[in-house]
C-alpha cells in the first residue's frame, strides 16, 4: 500500500473509527496461485444514498425501496401512499424517481479523497446531473402510528424540497385521495417489530385500505412471508424475490397490475 501511495504521489489523511467504512480501499483476493487486486472506489456501500440520517425501525435498503416502487408500475403522476412509512425510505425513493434526482448526489465516495480523483470533474458531473432535476408533480402521502417514525422521516427529508405530506395515525385512519392511486408499503414481517399474532390482522387491514381506494388503484408491498401477502384478500403476485440482510423477501403487486420488473 505504501508503494502505491508513493507511486500516486498521494498523501492520504489518517482514517479512524466510522471514517474507515467511507474510505477507498484495496481488496486482495487469492484463488490458488492467482491474486486479484481491486480498488473499492466507493467506500461505503452504493445503496447508501447519504440522506438517511435516522433509519428508525427495520428500514428497507434504499436500492430495494426503489426497486419496490418500480415494481409497482407507479407512473410518477398519480398519488402514491405509504400508510406504514416508517423512516420514509419508500416515500423518498419514489420522490427521487419522480424528480429524476441523482441517487448518490447526497453522499461522498471514498475515491474523492485520493489522488485518483479529479475534484473538478466530479463536481462538474454532479452539477450537470442536478440540472436535470424536475419538479415532482405527483402527490405523495406517508403516515405511521408511531410519532418517532414520522419524526425520522422529517429528519431524512431535510436535504430535499419534495412535496411529501406526512401524518401520524393508525392504518385504519389513513386518508386516501379520491382518485386512482398507488399504495406502496413495507409492512412488518414479524420477528423484530411485531408479534406474529398481530400480523394477520395488520395485513387484512392493508387489504381493507386497498378496497377503500378508488377503482383503478393498486397495492404493492414487500414481505418475507408469502402467506401474509395473501391475507390482504387482494389477488397478489410476486414481482421479484431478493435478499435483504440475509432474509429472502418478495415484492408483491396486484395480480392485474403490470410491473416494470419481471417476475
Amino acid at each position: 500500500m505504501q508503494g502505491i501511495t508513493r507511486r500516486m504521489k498521494d498523501r492520504p489523511q489518517p482514517v479512524e473509527g466510522d471514517a474507515i467504512e467511507q474510505a477507498a480501499s484495496l481488496v486482495v483476493r487469492m484463488d490458488h496461485d492467482i491474486c486479484t487486486i481491486s480498488l473499492d472506489a466507493s467506500g461505503q456501500p452504493l445503496h447508501r444514498r447519504g440522506y438517511r440520517l435516522n433509519p428508525s425501525l427495520a428500514p428497507l435498503r434504499e436500492d430495494l425501496a426503489r426497486a419496490v416502487v418500480l415494481a409497482s408500475a407507479w407512473d410518477r403522476t398519480r398519488p402514491l401512499v405509504d400508510p406504514l412509512c416508517g423512516s420514509g425510505t419508500l416515500l423518498i425513493e419514489a420522490a427521487m424517481l419522480a424528480a429524476n434526482w441523482p441517487p448518490g448526489i447526497n453522499r461522498s465516495f471514498g475515491i474523492e479523497s485520493t489522488a485518483l480523483a479529479d475534484k473538478v470533474s466530479i463536481d462538474e458531473v454532479k452539477q450537470d446531473r442536478m440540472t436535470r432535476v424536475q419538479p415532482v408533480i405527483a402527490s405523495i402521502f406517508g403516515s405511521d402510528r408511531d410519532e418517532r417514525a414520522i419524526a425520522a422521516t422529517k429528519e431524512n427529508l431535510a436535504g430535499f424540497d419534495f412535496p411529501i405530506q406526512l401524518a401520524v395515525g393508525p392504518l385504519s385512519a389513513t386518508e386516501l385521495p379520491q382518485r386512482p392511486l398507488s399504495i406502496v408499503t413495507n409492512p412488518p414481517w414479524g420477528g423484530r417489530v411485531s408479534a406474529d399474532q398481530h400480523l394477520n390482522s395488520l395485513y387484512r387491514s392493508i387489504g381493507d385500505l386497498r378496497r377503500r381506494a378508488e377503482a383503478g388503484s393498486s397495492l404493492t408491498l414487500v414481505t418475507s412471508r408469502r402467506e401474509l401477502a395473501y391475507k390482504t384478500g387482494i389477488p397478489m403476485r410476486s414481482a421479484f424475490l431478493t435478499d435483504a440482510g440475509g432474509t429472502k423477501v418478495n415484492a408483491f403487486v396486484e395480480a392485474d397490475n403490470r410491473s416494470q420488473i419481471s417476475s
